[in-house]
């Protein structure tokens, strides 16, 4: 998955702006999928905007300044269940514990053991956010066809 799939993902659940795409893309739902920045989303927005897979139009509200809301197309769902149905690249797992575990000789057992116990605590945080990202949890779009794909 690349940001293109991640911004495509996030519209066929409904409208959204550059800024709540980041939002989704960091601490929201999609959270833990693709890293994008602003200097990726935006750049891979305009492309989408000039291959049509979404829309774009402008909102203003007095005393702030205008902002850009994205919506896909036909043809952006279409080429999000074509990335979807692509292989996908392998997943990247770091993890800052394995070097604690490679260096356990220079650290106290009390240590290390602290350190193992939090590490894990994380990852059960984590998987129980992931399987709630799972295949049995419908995925929706917001004022748009329903999918057969999307639902569980």
């Amino acid at each position: 998955m690349n940001v293109r799939s991640l911004c495509l993902a996030i519209l066929y659940l409904g409208e959204a702006t550059g800024y709540e795409i980041k939002k989704q893309s960091t601490e929201g739902s999609f959270s833990h999928f693709v890293d994008a920045s602003f200097g990726s989303i935006y750049p891979a927005l305009a492309r989408l905007e000039a291959d049509g897979m979404v829309t774009a139009r402008e909102e203003t509200k007095q005393g702030k300044p205008a902002r850009k809301v994205y919506s896909i197309t036909a043809s952006g769902r279409e080429e999000f269940m074509k990335a979807l149905a692509e292989p996908q690249a392998p997943d990247l797992f770091r993890s800052q514990f394995l070097l604690i575990a490679v260096c356990a000789e220079l650290v106290t057992p009390s240590a290390f053991a602290r350190q193992r116990t939090c590490t894990w605590r994380k990852s059960t945080t984590t998987w129980t956010a992931w399987e709630r990202c799972s295949p049995s949890v419908a995925m929706k779009p917001r004022g748009g066809p329903s999918t057969s794909a999307f639902i569980a």
